[in-house]
């Protein structure tokens, strides 16, 4: 989990229990048996006691999987939990991930509990300390608005193949089947919910009844169950063939009551409103309500808010965002942070994503299409062109130095001029039909002017620009934390809502861009065909007529 978590994009926190800093550490517990794994591909070994089959591909990924380098870029608040005895996994271990993890962190001891928690006691703690501390990093929801007019709805949940959400008024419950009948067993079956309705209404119209006509009745508990018999084998029933469904109703009544007393609430047990219902003749009217869009809840300060999710498929769109970075190792970039969280966005939606760290390549100088013609040793330029020309969003990330773009994006915006010549199929310059934005980062100003930069230089090269196709963060002014550093807070800009805000935006609506864009089959070619043009074609220009 610690190496998976930063890919999960709904992971907001992680827990450890009694985890090796190391996966390879898991190889000390096989003794003897590594050299037989090994050979013969798989073997059953015991681990604190239990049988577990190990290949030899699982030791292969245990050698190459790197925890440390994960947990120092978890970017995740962390629960680090184990006990000091620990006799599988040393303590030691936890002190490792907890120190190479960065703040928010947290270490739990858990005193003298053996590796697997096999003492009840201890895993209802483990488990309670761990539902408190997850609360933290949960979305507060408020209650959903209790339906009106005793009305009842029923929606998936998702979990497993039959899982429902049943809301009546304020109450949310479950609704599954048990596994044999292909559920998971979350909640009560829909026949559960039927006895469970009629037990509680006899209950309760017993109740009633006993304090009105003041019967000593201390207790009632109705426990039934439901059956399908044949109507041949009931002797009281109208129906004289088939099936029929048939609830046996036991009653127990506790306190002073005597003979009379209980032969009495026993008839009215059968008044009951839900017993009537059951009994009378019943009409279910049927239709479908009314088609609304699909529609997604965000959690925004504690408050629900209904969005409605786009139907749009945006698997065939490709994304191409460039860090340029003036750092050599894009990993350590403080841009790198912030273009991650769009990227993350697309590809949650299927669009297919690529990263660049412009200095991982040799860019030439100039702007020709291939610097190698004129005189440059190397240009790695027209590699990367077939990424950049293959997609049709292109995401610009810089920092800020005095107040202007790196002289990296400087240098990218050069080489995208250089291929300017290109014409697409209708004539219109290569980057028609394809949409753009700008990303920054720093701590002094200058957002709004580097991304005025970038995007005035992407349309005037044939970019489509959407709205709000920028966004950045910036923080105080002169040396400090820059975007994605850590502090006691968690890591610095996370939580700023106008970025968060404003690089959602951006992505979203290169996305709509993006989409409309290839389902017109780009912009129309009437009047910026430079091929036209080049043949005579004037588009409705009118010239002096010395000229014509």
């Amino acid at each position: 989990m610690l190496a998976a978590a930063d890919e999960i994009d709904e992971a907001r926190a992680v827990v450890t229990i009694a985890a090796p800093a190391e996966p390879v550490h898991v190889e000390t517990q096989f003794g003897d048996n590594l050299d037989a794994i090994h050979e013969q591909g798989e073997l059953e070994v015991k681990l604190a006691g239990r049988p577990f089959r190990i290949k030899k591909q699982f030791l292969e990924d245990l050698e190459t999987s790197v925890i440390r380098r994960r947990v120092e870029t978890l970017r995740r608040a962390l629960l680090v939990m184990h006990s000091p005895v620990d006799k599988i996994v040393n303590v030691d271990n936890a002190r490792e991930i907890y120190q190479a993890a960065k703040h928010p962190k947290s270490f739990i001891s858990l005193d003298d509990a053996d590796h697997l928690l096999t003492r009840r006691s201890d895993a209802q703690y483990a488990a309670s300390v761990l539902a408190a501390w997850a609360q933290r990093y949960l979305p507060v929801v408020d209650e959903a608005k209790p339906l009106e007019n005793d009305q009842v709805e029923v929606s998936e949940t998702g979990l497993g193949k039959l899982g429902n959400q049943v809301r009546a008024g304020r109450h949310v419950m479950a609704a599954d089947e048990p596994k044999r009948l292909g559920g998971t067993d979350t909640g009560p079956t829909p026949y559960d919910y039927l006895l469970a309705g009629l037990g509680a209404c006899t209950a309760m119209t017993l109740r009633l009844y006993a304090e009105r006509k003041e019967l000593a009745l201390d207790k009632v508990s109705v426990r039934l169950y439901h059956q399908r018999i044949h109507a041949d084998d009931c002797s009281d029933c109208e129906s004289t063939g088939g099936q029929i469904s048939e609830i046996h109703r036991d009653i127990r009544l506790e306190g002073d009551l005597s003979d009379q007393d209980r032969a009495k609430l026993l008839q009215i047990a059968d008044k009951c409103p839900v017993h009537r219902t059951l009994e009378n003749e019943i009409k279910v009217r049927t239709q479908l309500a009314q088609d609304k869009p699909a529609s997604s809840s965000i959690f925004l300060r504690g408050k629900i808010v209904s969005q409605n999710q786009p139907n749009a498929d945006y698997s065939d769109i490709k994304a191409v965002f460039i860090n340029t970075s003036l750092k050599k190792d894009g990993a350590s970039s403080h841009t790198r942070s912030l273009l991650s969280v769009s990227e993350r966005i697309m590809e949650k939606n299927n669009a297919q994503v690529e990263h660049i760290h412009l200095l991982d390549h040799q860019l030439a100088f100039g702007v020709q299409p291939d610097m190698t013609e004129h005189g440059w040793d190397r240009d790695d330029w027209p590699q990367l062109w077939k990424q950049i020309g293959a997609a049709e969003i292109l995401v610009v990330g810089t920092p800020i130095w005095l107040g202007e773009e790196s002289s990296v994006c400087r240098l990218l915006i050069e080489r995208l001029y250089s291929m300017s010549g290109l014409l697409n199929d209708k004539g219109q310059s290569i980057f028609y039909g394809k949409t753009g934005g700008a990303i920054v980062t720093g701590n002094e100003d200058g957002i709004k002017h580097s991304s005025m930069t970038i995007l005035y230089a992407l349309q005037h090269l044939g970019y489509t620009i959407p709205p709000q196709a920028d966004c950045g963060w910036i923080g105080e002014a002169g040396p400090g934390p820059s975007f994605g550093d850590e502090s006691d807070a968690g890591p610095v800009g996370f939580d700023n809502e106008f970025t968060q805000r404003n690089t959602t935006i951006m992505t979203w609506n290169l996305l709509h861009m993006a989409r409309m864009l290839k389902d017109a089959g780009g912009l129309p070619s009437y009047g910026n065909d430079r091929e036209a043009w080049k043949a005579g074609s004037r588009f409705d220009h009118q010239n002096p007529e010395y000229r014509s």
